[in-house]
């Protein structure tokens, strides 16, 4: 390991133009985050040249690897014909048959711009065709900045409420609160009987419950068995459209997503990140009659007919970002490289006992499909509450691991409570080199 003097002196070159330096305000991290040149398979190099094994994967979104070949000739070859914005080809359609079959319980899909604009489009989708405007969603989970979803995703305690009751609490001063707070409904994750009691109360205003079947943004928060079979008869048994937010979990733990890992059957989806191997695209997909209410209004020529919902942008179903959704999907296809990470997912977790038990440590490993987190905890994590609880609430055990693993190559994002990721160019011996690791820094911790 070098130093990091480059990032350094990028970030604060980046402060003069940009507001906090970065594009993202998760990508920002004291005192400044790093700079990268480039990435390959499994490693990504910041500018200073230091050569790192990478644990974050774009959020995620790198499925495969870095420049993993298939896709991006997919994209050189597409970038030849000229296609690119504004425009439907055979490829646009190719792709979203390739989704309605990939994907269990899906009749129609639709291309977005990301993961928000995805969850958004998929409530107005919902919203129109229920005639309602109430949303229901779960403590903690994260679904993009789209105003009514974006809510108690990180409620500080003083302000969230009883915990079977939480409050509405919207997480940016651009919201208007008041509306927010009246068409958001919040209830914890792994709840049963809360999510019950909400949607029972609430049945003739909701439009959707949406939920995340793992709630990633807070690590890794897996559910308990039966939770979302349950989840699925309560919205049925009221009528009540169900939406799974699959941006993160999407192909990882199986082909189909989660709703096929868990064999839940869902009203509509939302899809990002690893369908394109970390191309920008998502897609929301779902039931026949629930997706036809974005339509166009053929009669009239018109995008959105009085009454319908508008779904469009210009960089919807982008060819680029098409023809690497259409080549992972060919990768993924066969259940391999779900396999490869369900696989590798486990060896971890089972390490990580080994060793927590061996150096009388709590850490432990939740996670599915390649995307995991580290808790310090001695029970497992249930909700949004239980997450925020571990390694004492201030994370300081973590971001110590975090600052070792890197010295050592090995890249995470220095955040608690957040996830983390590896791809199918992951090995065993990547598994087994960051166990040894962890072992060795775990006697360092508490110093």
């Amino acid at each position: 390991m070098t130093s990091l003097d480059k990032s350094e002196q990028m970030f604060k070159r980046a402060s003069r133009v940009v507001p906090g330096g970065v594009h993202s305000n998760a990508r920002y991290i004291k005192p400044y985050p790093l700079f990268f040149s480039r990435a390959k398979g499994k490693k990504i190099w910041d500018i200073d040249g230091n050569e790192y094994v990478d644990y974050f994967v774009n959020h995620g979104a790198i499925v495969l690897g870095h420049a993993y070949p298939p896709v991006d000739d997919a994209v050189r070859k597409q970038m030849e014909s000229g296609l690119a914005a504004g425009y439907e080809s055979q490829l646009t359609v190719s792709a979203a048959e390739d989704l309605v079959r990939m994907i269990p319980h899906a009749e129609m899909a639709r291309f977005a711009g990301s993961g928000s604009d995805a969850v958004m489009s998929a409530i107005h989708i919902a919203r129109g065709y229920t005639g309602r405007k109430k949303i229901l969603k779960t403590e903690g989970a994260w679904h993009g900045t789209y105003d009514y979803a974006c809510a108690s995703y990180r409620p500080p305690l003083d302000r969230a409420g009883p915990e079977r009751a939480p409050h509405t609490i919207p997480e940016s001063a651009g919201f208007v609160h008041e509306d927010v707070i009246k068409n958001t409904l919040v209830v914890p994750f792994n709840d049963s009987d809360a999510m019950e009691d909400s949607v029972k109360k609430n049945k003739k205003e909701l439009a959707a419950v949406i939920i995340e079947p793992i709630i990633h943004n807070c690590g890794a928060i897996m559910p308990r068995e039966c939770y979302l079979q349950s989840v699925r008869e309560i919205t049925k048994d009221n009528d009540v459209p169900l939406i799974f937010d699959e941006v993160i979990t999407g192909f990882r733990g199986a082909p189909g997503g989660a709703q096929e890992y868990y064999g839940v059957e869902v009203d509509i989806s939302t899809f990002g990140k690893a369908i394109a191997n970390g191309y920008p695209i998502a897609a929301v997909v779902g039931r026949k009659d629930i997706l036809q209410a974005s339509g166009p209004d053929t009669k009239l020529g018109s995008i959105g007919g009085f009454g319908g919902v508008i779904f469009g942008g210009t960089f919807h179903a982008h060819h680029l970002s098409v023809a690497a959704c259409k080549a992972t999907m060919a990768e993924l296809r066969d259940g391999s490289v779900a396999k490869h990470l369900n696989d590798l997912t486990d060896k971890l977790t089972k390490r990580v006992e080994e060793i927590s038990a061996d150096l009388g440590s709590n850490i432990r490993v939740e996670g599915l499909g390649g995307e995991f987190t580290f808790y310090f905890s001695d029970h497992q994590v249930t909700n949004y509450r239980d997450a925020i609880s571990t390694d004492s609430g201030t994370g300081e055990r973590f971001l110590k691991l975090q600052k070792r693993l890197q010295d050592r190559g090995i890249r995470f994002l220095p955040r608690h409570i957040y996830h983390h990721g590896f791809s199918f160019s992951h090995t065993e011996k990547d598994i087994e080199e960051l166990a040894t690791a962890i072992r060795e820094s775990l006697p360092h911790l508490d110093r």
